[in-house]
């Protein structure tokens, strides 16, 4: 029973989807790109309202912890653990939307990231998937850097109590991932033949 009901909240939260072919079954559902774009939107909206309003409650004994999480996430990336990267950067986020102190809106973010999540994971995936090739590196390597430079940017609008540079910090970091996203996604479509033929040149070897 616990189970069916945490099947039916994630059902509820549309992270999960009923399968049609499969008898009381569920799937991850696929994230089409009017979908991608749709909660892309809401979710500046509604994140960004959220981090504007930690900025007003923050002290620097939260902002000390806020700086530890993303140190975290530095760590994750630093050694390509895609596990400790989603985690981190989870945590992260969510420490500071529970600085602005109101539980619905701190609810409605989580399932937003609840129907985001195949996108975290497969955001991760192919950073660290597109550090190893040649003909990606650079645009992740730059894709990684900037995105570690907007949770700095983010820290920094807490430290100074500034939520309308809070505000705007986090909505760039929600449209600038994406696009990152949707760019290394098309990069490696443009690549299709790499990693088969690396798989080739491993057997012959």
């Amino acid at each position: 029973m616990p189970v069916r009901q945490a099947l039916s909240r994630l059902v509820s939260d549309h992270a999960l989807v009923e399968d049609d072919k499969i008898r009381a079954s569920v799937r991850v559902p696929m994230l089409s790109e009017d979908r991608f774009e749709e909660l892309r939107t809401v979710r500046k909206l509604i994140e960004a309202e959220a981090v504007s309003l930690a900025a007003t409650r923050a002290t620097p004994a939260l902002v000390k912890k806020i700086h530890s999480l993303n140190a975290a996430v530095k760590r994750g990336v630093r050694d390509r653990n895609p596990t400790e990267t989603i985690k981190a950067n989870f945590d992260f986020h969510f420490a500071i939307y529970a600085i602005a102190g109101n539980v619905i809106l701190e609810r409605t973010i989580e399932s937003l990231w609840l129907q985001s999540g195949p996108y975290f994971r497969m955001l991760i995936h192919r950073l660290f998937e597109g550090l190893e090739s040649p003909k990606t590196a650079e645009a992740a390597r730059r894709g990684n850097a900037a995105a570690l430079a907007r949770n700095d940017r983010i820290i920094a609008a807490l430290e100074t109590n500034d939520a309308n540079e809070a505000r705007e910090a986090l909505k760039e970091d929600i449209d600038r991932t994406a696009d990152f996203f949707l760019s290394l996604s098309e990069l490696e479509r443009n690549a299709p033949n790499e990693r088969s033929s690396k798989k080739r040149r491993g057997k012959v070897a």
